[in-house]
């Protein structure tokens, strides 16, 4: 399957808030809010949002994958597609709050603040590649 990595319009997501609010992973039409996806065809098959934070930290503010595609890697493909983005946009940190905070931390990602029922982990990942861009 070909899957492109490209921006979206929050409108595109809209037959997945329901379902994506029902998991915890709100994918709300906030403007401040940058949506990309993975697409295959015209089949938009998971999706992430980044919030700029501040000058150099991004975070990410909604991150889905449709239950036919889970279990295929496209929930990382999608985070690593959006800290090259980050990254190439100039941000040198990218944190996420998620109760998926082991499958982060496997990714080289450190907590900020340990897990609560209510809102799951704080992570954060340096984006500074290995030349220390």
């Amino acid at each position: 399957m070909n899957v492109e990595f490209r921006p979206v319009q929050h409108s595109e997501l809209e037959p997945f808030r329901a379902a994506a609010r029902r998991e915890h992973s709100g994918i709300d039409p906030l403007p401040s809010i940058r949506w990309f996806a993975a697409v295959s065809g015209t089949d938009i098959l998971g999706c992430i949002g980044l919030l700029h934070a501040s000058r150099d930290r991004v975070r990410v503010r909604g991150w889905y994958v449709r239950p036919d595609h889970r279990g295929q890697g496209l929930g990382m493909w999608l985070q690593e597609c959006a800290n090259d983005w980050a990254r190439d946009h100039g941000y040198r940190h990218i944190e996420s709050t998620t109760r998926l905070w082991r499958v982060l931390e496997r990714h080289g990602w450190s907590v900020l603040r340990p897990y609560t029922e209510a809102i799951g982990t704080k992570m954060t990942l340096d984006l500074a590649d290995r030349e220390g861009r």
